[in-house]
């Protein structure tokens, strides 16, 4: 369940968090990324990270799912994230 006071601030400092540290092994994203300044962030650890500066700790990622339909990507839309579809390897090259 995704805590209902998250902010675009909780996000941000998210943001700001995954600049500095990098993406952990693990917690990087299949099919979907948040465009933020240019930049691109796993939605479910932007997420994650935002409820420790909300509430005080870690949101387990194995906790919510992702997706397009799922709250997390809601809030993330709601709150004016923009949120794209990773491109295949074969497109980048």
């Amino acid at each position: 369940m995704i805590p209902e006071n998250l902010t675009i601030a909780h996000l941000e400092k998210a943001i700001q968090e995954i600049d500095e540290n990098g993406i952990e092994k693990g917690a990087h994203s299949s099919t979907y990324d948040v465009v933020y300044n240019n930049k691109r962030y796993p939605p479910k650890l932007v997420v994650s990270l935002a409820n420790k500066y909300a509430n005080g700790e870690i949101l387990p990622r194995d906790s919510f799912s992702g997706g397009p339909s799922h709250p997390a990507f809601k809030l993330l839309d709601k709150l004016g994230f923009e949120i794209e579809t990773k491109k295949p390897m074969l497109e980048v090259i």
